[in-house]
């Protein structure tokens, strides 16, 4: 059985620019992976099912999970008839805005090339993967990384966020609704939608203030308003920690930048336990090369 760590991301920059004639919308977003990982293994099984198996009973294993929907997705492109079953073992939240279902269907698309010999680059599975959900291209490249389009257009960056920082994630037992999101977002004026220059030039720099200003998020105005507990957690976190709080994609996890020698007071750490919020203060992935 062939298996596959699938990494969790960040949006630490995501504007939405425009709605398309197709439904779809355009974005300008900085993706970081970071290091939470759910796991996914694959193997090949007689016939032609595609079996998923998962750790997390709440997910359905059906054809509406993405690991499924990306081997399906393969084998209708490849017109490939073999079975294959995957075991997904889940540590990233669903509905936190950290691409959990996304890397998990990169991974599949991925592990299935290999069980099923087909031999593909990562260039001819892009097209395939924009066709599973927009955040799935970043995934087949990891690291840092623009994406423009509806996330099909993706440049890996030279550098990422500063080694010396730690992430903190803060992850509530809240679910946000992508296409809530959406149907609730207030798209820029044409011609005044955010790009994400300073920030990428604040990475350049190794500005960790810069990086903090210039950090954004189009959905944030919309899922606070319609999350008002995630907003009360958000406010909390700014007052304790004294710098921005931000959410990730249109879900509801929240992350913020801690300096070396920095940490989350005890105090604040009780308080989100109580409120049923998972903590994680994790190292920043080195941006490696795609």
């Amino acid at each position: 059985m062939l298996e596959r760590r699938c990494p969790a991301k960040v949006n630490v920059f995501l504007e939405v620019v425009e709605k398309r004639p197709d439904g779809y919308h355009n974005l300008e977003s900085v993706f970081c992976e970071i290091p939470l990982y759910d796991t996914l293994s694959a193997e090949s099984i007689p016939g032609s099912d595609i079996k998923l198996e998962c750790t997390d009973a709440s997910l359905s294993c059906g054809d509406d999970n993405l690991v499924v929907k990306a081997a399906q997705a393969l084998r209708q492109a490849c017109g490939i008839t073999e079975g294959i079953r995957f075991c997904l073992e889940k540590h990233i939240p669903a509905g936190s805005g950290l691409g959990g279902g996304s890397s998990d269907a990169a991974g599949a698309l991925l592990l299935a090339n290999e069980v099923w010999n087909l031999r593909l680059g990562r260039e001819e599975l892009v097209p395939i993967a924009a066709r599973i959900g927009a955040d799935v291209p970043f995934f087949l490249y990891g690291g840092t990384c623009l994406c423009r389009g509806i996330g099909d257009v993706v440049s890996p960056l030279r550098v990422g966020l500063p080694e010396s920082l730690r992430l903190g994630l803060a992850l509530p037992p809240l679910h946000s609704d992508t296409a809530a999101a959406y149907r609730g977002l207030r798209l820029p004026p044409s011609g005044q939608a955010r790009i994400p220059d300073s920030f990428i030039a604040a990475l350049e720099r190794h500005d960790v203030d810069g990086i903090e200003a210039a950090a954004f998020n189009r959905f944030e105005g919309t899922v606070f308003a319609a999350i008002p507990a995630l907003a009360r957690i958000r406010d909390k976190l700014m007052e304790d920690l004294r710098r921005p709080v931000r959410l990730s994609g249109s879900g509801s996890g929240l992350w913020f930048l801690l300096r070396e020698g920095e940490v989350v007071p005890e105090e604040t750490a009780r308080w989100l336990q109580g409120e049923g919020v998972r903590l994680e203060v994790i190292p920043v992935n080195p941006n490696r090369k795609a």
